[in-house]
């Protein structure tokens, strides 16, 4: 099932991408997401996690509003990135999938973030970790996601790192200050993108790479052999706050109660809606049809 059917159009894409990628978004403030967070005193206290509170609608993607030409295999792994997408890669070219594909689009995120994957213990079938999100309003899109999170080491400063949930002592805190500096943690990112620049390149696939977010403090995070779009950071930069950030029509945020809040904000910040990512794909799309 990798596609369904995509021989009667133009190019066939792959989309690496993470939450941004996975569709749109709209308010939703009874989807709260608790933790238990590590007191000072050693105790612990549920606090509100700075997630949830909304929806998402998969038929939203902004990849929706790239070329109707084309048809779109999309691996879209919230709260995952560049070394999961390394391995998507490796397994579609062990299985000579790779061949299918006319060009790549990697959307790029906060990094580090080290996520593990359920364990299939027959390697033909490392696709079970992922499920097919349908997008019925959208033909040309087949669109994959994988919440199978099995330990999350590190997801940059979001979504609460846990550990597979088992790992709760007074030394957590630092513990993950740790491993998100480690020059190991590092190297194994920036090896996942010299996997994904270099298999590209021998296969002569055509590469793009969009960073959603800016790239600072984190070592190599480019693709040497990448076509660089040129567009803004659309989360996290200054254009963003400019243009589309706290804006309703285009972001979805709210109010959360600072007393119990994840650090002490009394905001939550969440991802784009419907407008702000058909917003979004109209400005890749023209960047893409220079090059395609």
């Amino acid at each position: 099932m990798f596609y369904k059917n995509s021989l009667k159009y133009r190019k066939h894409a792959l989309i690496l991408g993470c939450s941004f990628t996975s569709g749109s978004y709209t308010w939703d403030p009874e989807h709260i997401v608790y933790k238990e967070a590590l007191q000072p005193d050693g105790t612990y206290k549920t606090i509100d996690q700075g997630i949830g509170r909304e929806r998402m609608d998969a038929n939203g993607t902004w990849v929706r509003w790239l070329d109707p030409a084309d048809y779109y295999t999309i691996y879209a792994l919230p709260g995952s990135g560049i070394i999961q997408h390394a391995a998507i890669v490796k397994n579609l070219d062990i299985e000579g999938k790779l061949d299918d594909i006319d060009y790549v689009i990697v959307q790029k995120t906060y990094e580090p973030r080290l996520v593990l994957t359920k364990l299939q213990r027959i390697y033909s079938r490392w696709h079970d970790n992922f499920k097919h999100e349908p997008t019925p309003d959208v033909e040309n899109i087949i669109m994959w996601r994988n919440d199978a999170k099995r330990i999350n080491l590190m997801n940059g400063v979001a979504n609460g790192a846990n550990l597979g949930g088992h790992f709760k002592n007074q030394q957590y805190e630092e513990w993950l200050k740790d491993l998100y500096l480690s020059t190991t943690t590092r190297t194994a990112m920036q090896s996942a993108y010299v996997y994904i620049d270099e298999t590209c390149k021998i296969k002569n696939i055509p590469l793009f790479e969009i960073s959603f977010t800016p790239q600072n403090d984190q070592g190599r995070t480019s693709l040497d052999n990448s076509i660089k779009l040129d567009l803004p950071k659309f989360f996290g930069s200054e254009w963003a706050f400019k243009h589309m950030m706290y804006k309703e029509k285009y972001h979805v945020f709210g109010p959360i109660d600072a007393s119990v809040s994840r650090d002490g904000e009394d905001i939550f910040t969440g991802h784009y809606t419907f407008e702000g990512n058909k917003k979004i794909g109209k400005m890749i799309r023209k960047q893409l049809d220079k090059h395609l």
